[in-house]
């Protein structure tokens, strides 16, 4: 039996390479964990829409018999279409917040409208599309539905509400949504140094990486030291410290890579393949 028997690991800057590709050997890599009757779960940020399109290079098989984890944590299902898991939404009145302390602080939200994971997205009419934000929304087809009042417009709760700009905004940003109302959410920061470009996702209180890893593995009844997670970024930082050996990218931000994790090869360079060949897939 394999040491590790659940390996949940992150898309962009993890498993994509730098094209958003996945690299020949992380299939090989996915496909021999998979035969060997390991657990696979792809845990991101992205939305369905916008994650579809990019796992979608990976075997109908593998798709089919993968835990996807999707919206930080919100949203979880058995395989890219099969039936939801666990769902955690936002409560309208706690969305409602958000959007108003926004406003104050000149922020601008984007809220995934609707329960549902193809759900698209909302922005007010008069917010301002800022170069980062348009970045972002560029590939998170298709485009933001414009209403008048944000606010209003909520009458279910959101799988989650997003902001995208600079890393120092967004850093206080984030700061300001977790003074206010840190516990009535979970707030989850992803930075890109290299394009100086920040992500804050906002998930409902039971919603995150961590809690979704921890989820999978006491459904299927794994214990935590036969979980493995692999990284990049400060909003997987929950699920590497969830899971029983947490793995991150050589690509990850130093000060992520000093937090005692095991540390594998970059994303461009197969770093998933080499975590599972070296922790899941060796014989010795």
């Amino acid at each position: 039996m394999a040491r590790f028997r659940l390996v949940a690991m992150d898309l962009d800057g993890t498993l994509f390479d730098s094209h958003r590709s996945v690299p020949e050997r992380n299939r090989i890599a996915l496909q021999r964990a998979h035969e060997q009757g390991v657990r696979l779960a792809l845990v991101t940020g992205r939305r369905l829409p916008a994650a579809r399109p990019h796992v979608s290079q990976l075997s109908s098989e593998l798709l089919t018999n993968m835990v996807m984890v999707l919206n930080g944590g919100a949203l979880v299902r058995q395989g890219l279409d099969g039936l939801d898991l666990r769902l955690k939404l936002i409560p309208v009145s706690v969305s409602r917040q958000v959007i108003a302390l926004a406003a104050e602080i000149g922020a601008v939200p984007v809220v995934h409208e609707g329960p549902d994971g193809e759900g698209g997205l909302l922005m007010e009419e008069s917010a301002p599309l800022t170069r980062p934000l348009k970045r972002y929304l560029d590939k998170a087809a298709p485009s933001p539905r414009r209403v008048p009042n944000l606010a209003a417009a909520l009458t279910t709760g959101p799988l989650h509400i997003l902001f995208a700009g600079p890393i120092l905004e967004m850093r206080t940003t984030a700061f300001a949504i977790e003074e206010r109302l840190g516990s009535r959410l979970n707030v989850a920061r992803t930075e890109y140094e290299a394009s100086d470009l920040g992500i804050v996702d906002v998930l409902a209180p039971g919603a995150s990486k961590g809690k979704a890893l921890r989820f999978i593995a006491q459904s299927e009844g794994i214990p935590r030291e036969q979980t493995m997670a692999i990284g990049d970024n400060w909003n997987d930082l929950g699920m590497l410290e969830a899971a029983g050996l947490g793995v991150v990218m050589a690509n990850a931000a130093p000060e992520l890579r000093e937090r005692g994790f095991a540390v594998t090869a970059s994303n461009d360079e197969c770093g998933v393949a080499e975590a599972l060949e070296r922790y899941v897939l060796s014989r010795s």
